[in-house]
């Protein structure tokens, strides 16, 4: 986690601010591709956990994510964002 936190303090320091904006929209652009391939990482991490017969349970204990989160990512699942829902009027 330290080396993500270094690399955006990375991206703060470039000192021109066309460059940094430029920099940080490519990250941007990127980060689909790259949250998708941490999700997957992921998951194979919990399915791993798994077949060594670990509960979602102890899982969800080790990972600090309730035992019912570890089921969704096992099957792949995305998690809900809290997002305020829009009235039926709007």
């Amino acid at each position: 986690m330290e080396a993500v936190r270094d690399a955006l303090r990375a991206l703060d320091e470039i000192p021109d601010r066309v460059a940094r904006a430029k920099a940080l929209g490519d990250v941007l652009a990127e980060w689909p591709d790259h949250h998708s391939a941490l999700r997957e990482k992921r998951q194979e991490i919990v399915k791993e956990m798994r077949a060594e017969q670990m509960t979602y349970r102890e899982i969800g204990e080790v990972l600090g994510i309730h035992f019912t989160r570890v089921r969704q990512i096992e099957g792949g699942q995305r998690g809900a964002k809290n997002r305020p829902t829009k009235k039926a009027s709007e």
